[in-house]
């Protein structure tokens, strides 16, 4: 079959926060291409329910909440990264001020602001509830109003055409009508969120295999720090669909973990009990779980008063009652799930990849921002700050770059794969990373999920390469190759480290060093 051809100066791989802003920074005299599977602002972005870090109270100051950041970071984190990032939060807020994101309010009118886990002082300013959901429509309506955007919804991104290390363009695949399409650009972002999908049960869309890690990897990119998944503790413990992730901000505010019986256990894993960071409070939950054989353990704010939770958090309030719970007034079920991708596309601080013109922003990247675990509300401010620098360095290269030219029409086969694929081994293979790559690691369980991870790129992947085309199958082989790099990183980390935690290799190394993946194809270069 052959493939359409579109063309356009800057394209950008990915709807969410960070590819959005990147958008509405370029400058309007450049053509700029858009494209998604998913519709214009279904992605993780949307589902952010805290804020931004920004350290705007009287007693704090750049220089703290850096030391915070490196802190959770827990070595892995980048110093010059940290305080570059941070030190544009306040122009990434007034930003979004300027597009009319509203953030809560003291009565005085100064920005409420509030305190979470691993930060000294109140430093998140928020929408609400749910922060993203506040965001994104102002975004995707601005992106929709500029007539030097185009934006491409349903198109799946397959691979990197590249030569000699340069990206010259990116075929995708329409998945309602099956047709393809290679898009030739001057320069490439890709923004295409992380890889929790890999785990189940996990907070973020169904789709969030790491696709453009995969893309990235196979063009000859590095990869850093995949072993580093966040798994958010707090997450409503139902049987339908994804877990409704209850905000953090829930225990910054005097909610208390307990087993079913009403007793509290935070205490005995750290003196900050509710406050400790995340990593912490995630093991601890399944700590519990495992020696009490539980299905949940329980999140209780109900000792405050109904109509003051219900102020601080109606959209989850309204959400709990939908499945039956009342965060106002009872204790909840919850329990862990993936949530994070600390880890990603090895860039610099400008968001330049391992191939000229590829650039890539947000979660798929890994700056060294986020180091060894994520500090809350740092996320969506470096997804803000990484799509400003990227922005900000395309307009003074692209105008002088050629378009790239690519010679004669090109094929790819039509034979479809069959239907069966993600439902008979995607969850197998997501079940497999939650119990053998999860949140307590053994080394055991590591090799066996990498042989089986390698045996299923043999039956999957290599033997449905005529039929790489069809959706499903593009989906599943990224999916087991993040599976497998992410397991392959897990079993190189002989240590205990922030997310990372090995039940063979409980302490740390005294020297911190990244986890860095080479394919093949740049070492061969």
């Amino acid at each position: 079959m052959t493939g359409q051809h579109v063309e356009t100066d800057i394209c950008i791989i990915g709807c969410g926060l960070a590819g959005l802003v990147t958008a509405l920074h370029l400058p309007s005299h450049y053509r700029i291409t858009i494209i998604s599977s998913q519709p214009l602002g279904m992605n993780a972005s949307s589902y952010a329910q805290d804020g931004l870090a920004v350290p705007l109270a009287a007693e704090d100051s750049l220089e703290q909440h850096v030391e915070d950041t490196l802190r959770s970071g827990n070595g892995i984190a980048n110093e010059e990264v940290v305080r570059s990032y941070l030190s544009r939060a306040e122009e990434a807020m007034a930003w979004l001020t300027q597009r009319g994101v509203q953030f809560a309010q003291r009565a005085d009118g100064r920005l409420q602001l509030r305190q979470e886990a691993g930060h000294r002082y109140a430093r998140t300013a928020y929408a609400g509830d749910v922060t993203g959901k506040r965001i994104m429509p102002l975004l995707c309506q601005a992106v929709l109003g500029a007539d030097h955007i185009q934006v491409l919804t349903d198109y799946m991104a397959i691979d990197a055409v590249t030569e000699d290390q340069q990206m010259l363009a990116i075929d995708t695949l329409h998945v309602p009508s099956q047709q393809l399409c290679r898009i030739v650009a001057k320069s490439f972002v890709l923004a295409t969120g992380g890889a929790s999908a890999i785990y189940s049960p996990n907070t973020n869309p169904d789709v969030a295999f790491g696709d453009g890690m995969a893309i990235a990897w196979r063009a000859g990119c590095r990869l850093a720090n995949l072993e580093f998944t966040q798994f958010h503790p707090t997450c409503l413990a139902v049987n339908a669909g994804r877990p409704l992730l209850i905000s953090e901000a829930v225990c910054a505010l005097g909610g208390q973990l307990t087993r079913p019986d009403g007793k509290r256990f935070m205490g005995q894993y750290d003196a900050k009990m509710e406050l400790a960071s995340q990593d912490i409070i995630a093991r601890a939950i399944y700590d519990q779980m495992q020696r009490y054989r539980l299905p949940y353990v329980c999140l209780d704010i109900s000792h405050k008063a109904k109509a003051w939770v219900r102020k601080q958090f109606p959209t989850l309030c309204r959400a709990t009652l939908s499945y039956g719970m009342d965060l106002a007034s009872m204790a909840i079920s919850v329990a862990p799930a993936a949530h994070y991708s600390c880890g990603g596309i090895v860039v610099d601080g400008l968001g330049r990849t391992d191939i000229q013109g590829l650039y890539a922003v947000g979660e798929v990247a890994c700056t060294g921002m986020h180091g060894a675990n994520v500090l809350a509300s740092n996320t969506l401010l470096e997804s803000i700050i990484a799509g400003m620098n990227v922005a900000e360095q395309l307009a003074k290269t692209v105008k002088d770059l050629p378009m790239p030219v690519l010679v004669g029409a090109y094929e790819l086969p039509m034979i479809p794969g069959p239907e069966y694929a993600l439902t008979s081994y995607c969850m197998g293979v997501r079940k497999l990373m939650w119990d053998a790559v999860g949140m307590v690691r053994h080394s055991d369980q590591l090799a066996h999920a990498s042989a089986v991870l390698a045996e299923l790129q043999i039956e999957c992947v290599e033997a449905v390469i005529p039929q790489w085309w069809n959706p499903e199958w593009v989906a599943l082989r990224n999916l087991l190759q993040i599976a497998s790099l992410t397991t392959q990183s897990a079993i190189g980390r002989e240590e205990s480290r922030g997310v990372h935690f090995s039940a063979d290799h409980p302490s740390q190394y005294a020297i911190a060093e990244p986890t860095i993946l080479v394919p093949e194809v740049a070492i061969e270069a």
